[in-house]
């Protein structure tokens, strides 16, 4: 189970990057549980996760800046085929998500960026693909050196020049 101290960089695979502001105790069903309270960058807003279930839902620290090397090379690489059914591909994408490899997001966008190039891509997919693509953006921004907009037109980018290849 991750540990995370007060004050932490963290990031949430569904509402992005935050700062740990505490811990807190609720008492439910005679029962203590405890919950990160992350103070959201994006929205924000505040999100409780139970301190146990940390790592079921990807809650991760900021990757190391040396991780990009091996996402552009993920980039560059041919796309992977998907599941043809959207339901299983979703779920694939979202279990993807939850593992918080930085690699594997890659994998999913550039697979997904793949399907849409192809025609392939269902609205769903197209609404997958960009929050994937936002996620990641994120993801590299919480790394340091580079903001949000700047990450996403490296990502756009290196989608460009992998499909005109």
């Amino acid at each position: 189970m991750a540990d995370f101290e007060i004050g932490a960089s963290v990031l949430h695979p569904r509402y992005g990057p935050g700062t740990l502001t505490s811990v807190k105790k609720v008492r439910e069903d005679d029962e203590v549980k405890e919950y990160y309270v992350i103070q959201l960058t994006r929205t924000k807003g505040r999100l409780l996760t139970p301190v146990q279930m940390a790592d079921e839902v990807g809650l991760h620290s900021p990757r190391r800046k040396r991780d990009r090397a091996d996402l552009w090379r993920v980039l560059a690489r041919d796309p992977n085929e998907m599941p043809s059914d959207f339901r299983k591909r979703r779920k694939e994408i979202k279990t993807t998500f939850r593992s918080g490899s930085l690699t594997d997001m890659g994998r999913v966008v550039r697979d997904l960026a793949w399907r849409q190039v192809e025609g392939e891509a269902t609205t769903g997919d197209r609404r997958l693909l960009k929050r994937a693509k936002d996620l990641l953006a994120e993801e590299l921004a919480a790394m340091g050196s580079m903001k949000k907009s700047e990450a996403a037109e490296r990502v756009e980018s290196a989608l460009e020049e992998r499909f005109q290849a």
